[in-house]
């Protein structure tokens, strides 16, 4: 498709982004205010601390407090750039938030190029970068001081890159997996993602069973480069956790696999939530917590569709194209997402 087409696109998604942004003058709920508070703490070079705790699973003993125990920091990188750059012209919150306004421009035209691998269609490219402009649910989330943007972004990147052919593309693949991990905790699971796409470049003719399309020489050598890739990016943060809490994950989120209901968040202290506790409490009662959250999962789902016209069409051309590698590759990620946020 022509690139006029596409700075168009960035063009209309820009606008919608300004306004957007404009009409918010801060943060406005937690998860921002957390995002937007660190990048502060970040650009001011008072490092990775915090001086409030807003949850107890890392067992914390007082403050200042070590940042990011629970959520990840690529976000508060991003707007820690903007206010080291931008903040002595337009202020604090306006420079955090202008590298979210850049990343939500370039969603309409990266929509727009994966249209167009699946579909070839101009007319169906050019739309879906236009729904993708003015998004609805979304759009005051993805030019917030947040992840939503950072993980539309990346997650189309992985995608495209996916089913090209580029040179370097399984090393590119761990970068971006590395990237996703580093924006959400559960970005871990693109790495698995780029495995089943190492497993799957094989041709059709070589794929005599399934032990053969993973364990032979090529796909483990490809495997290796991806996890190359991957650390490059996340060998930094292992070492700052590791240094700030003795493990190279953060300890905060290890501790909800055992929670019984969302409130639990907050338990205090976390030693209670243990093993025992959760299976104490009787399968019939786990499967039933696991059951709303699956409806709740679905649910979700259901409204960053758009809930009616844009999840409609999302339905209709994911059955016509079903075929389509990049359609697969993106249901399955939805299957695994779900698999994993309902246990």
């Amino acid at each position: 498709m022509p690139r006029r087409y596409y700075l168009g696109l960035f063009l209309l998604g820009l606008i919608a982004a300004l306004v957007s942004a404009y009409l918010q003058t801060s943060p406005g709920y937690m998860d921002a205010y957390y995002y937007y508070y660190n990048g502060v703490q970040l650009a001011e070079g008072a490092g990775f601390n915090e001086m409030f705790i807003w949850n107890y699973l890392d067992s914390p003993t007082g403050l200042p407090h070590a940042a990011f125990s629970y959520w990840m920091p690529f976000t508060s990188f991003i707007a820690a750039a903007g206010i080291k750059l931008f903040s002595g012209i337009w202020g604090v919150f306006r420079s955090a938030q202008i590298s979210f306004i850049l990343i939500a421009a370039c969603i309409p035209p990266l929509t727009a190029a994966l249209s167009w691998e699946i579909t070839k269609g101009r007319k169906f490219a050019i739309f879906s970068g236009l729904l993708a402009a003015f998004m609805g649910y979304y759009q005051p989330f993805v030019v917030a001081v947040d992840a939503f943007g950072i993980y539309m972004l990346l997650g189309g990147l992985f995608f495209l890159t996916a089913i090209k052919d580029w040179s370097g593309k399984n090393f590119l693949l761990g970068l971006l997996a590395g990237l996703l991990h580093l924006t959400r905790a559960d970005g871990i699971l693109w790495l698995g993602m780029a495995a089943l796409v190492v497993v799957f470049e094989q041709p059709p003719e070589d794929r005599l069973s399934l032990l053969r399309r993973v364990f032979n020489k090529k796909n483990i050598a490809a495997g290796m480069v991806v996890f190359v890739g991957y650390l490059v990016i996340l060998t930094p943060w292992f070492l700052r956790n590791y240094f700030a809490f003795g493990s190279i994950l953060s300890p905060g989120g290890g501790s909800t696999i055992w929670v019984l209901d969302y409130d639990e968040l907050f338990a205090y202290p976390a030693e209670i939530l243990t093993f025992s506790r959760w299976w104490d409490a009787g399968i019939t009662e786990l499967l039933r917590i696991r059951f709303e959250a699956l409806l709740i999962n679905l649910q979700s789902t259901g409204a960053s569709l758009g809930m009616i016209f844009p999840g409609v069409l999302a339905f209709l051309g994911a059955f016509r194209y079903r075929k389509e590698r990049l359609i697969q590759l993106g249901f399955s990620y939805w299957l695994l997402l779900i698999l994993v946020m309902t246990v």
